[in-house]
């Protein structure tokens, strides 16, 4: 069983070469999970030695009018799809996830991303504004936002954040994408008043008070309100950042605003 787990984590990583290597070590243990065949036939379609693509694309295709298989085989037609960089493939397998409802959010976000990435930028754009389901978790969030700015749709995001964060408003990833596209957008009196809902929320207040006021600073900063920007940054040097990499991120921005004590 951990074998399985370990070769599934390794396709979905995208370690490929490791994969392989580790299929052909398992030797017969494999054979006991019904799911790894599959698998093994996606790597086969998508990374597998030349001249095998067909052969694992034919045994995707095998099974799906199979009912206990075809969701799993069209999810790793996705993935195949992705790596070729192949649209229409992904597109026909989408289609089918969407006929028994069984797509999600991040299924259509891997779409408009290949669409962009294969010179159809304006689909793209065209499917994403018109997708019509909320997201229902942070993760889907953040890609969704970080997905309409790749489209070029940065105010398009900066709104749906604002509609989605209080949502979500537990999730310190959510505040920590919005803040850095109002950052990238120069919003610095928004970025002032993100701020200051951070401190208000009860969910993240504790956790995201130390980042808060490096970004009431860095905005008071930019609109040249030196005082209260130092005021901010002496109020970050003290706060406790339960999420490390967070305070360390926050340190390096501060260096390079020349804020080094």
């Amino acid at each position: 069983a951990l074998e399985a787990a370990y070769l599934k984590s390794l396709f979905h990583l995208g370690q490929m070469d490791e994969f392989g290597r580790r299929w052909d070590l398992a030797g017969e243990r494999h054979k006991a999970d019904a799911e790894l065949p599959l698998y093994h036939a996606a790597y086969l379609a998508g990374a597998g030695p030349v001249g095998t693509q067909a052969e694992g694309k034919r045994r995707l295709d095998s099974v799906l009018s199979d009912p206990a298989r075809r969701t799993l085989a069209n999810r790793l037609l996705l993935l195949v799809a992705a790596r070729r960089t192949d649209a229409a493939l992904y597109e026909d397998a989408l289609l089918r996830l969407a006929e028994h409802q069984d797509d999600s959010l991040l299924d259509h976000v891997g779409f408009w991303r290949l669409l962009a990435a294969t010179g159809r930028r304006e689909e793209a754009v065209k499917l994403a504004q018109a997708y019509p389901h909320p997201p229902d978790a942070p993760a889907e969030t953040v890609q969704l936002a970080q997905t309409y700015v790749a489209l070029g749709l940065r105010d398009y995001a900066l709104e749906f954040l604002q509609r989605y964060a209080p949502k979500f408003a537990y999730a310190d990833r959510v505040w920590v994408t919005y803040a850095q596209l109002l950052m990238e957008a120069k919003k610095w009196e928004e970025l002032r008043e993100l701020a200051l809902r951070i401190r208000r929320e009860d969910a993240v207040r504790d956790r995201l008070a130390g980042f808060s006021f490096y970004l009431e600073g860095r905005a008071e900063l930019a609109l040249d309100r030196r005082e209260n920007a130092e005021a901010a940054f002496q109020k970050v040097a003290g706060a406790r950042f339960e999420n490390r990499a967070l305070g360390l991120t926050t340190a390096r921005n501060l260096l390079r605003l020349g804020d080094p004590g």
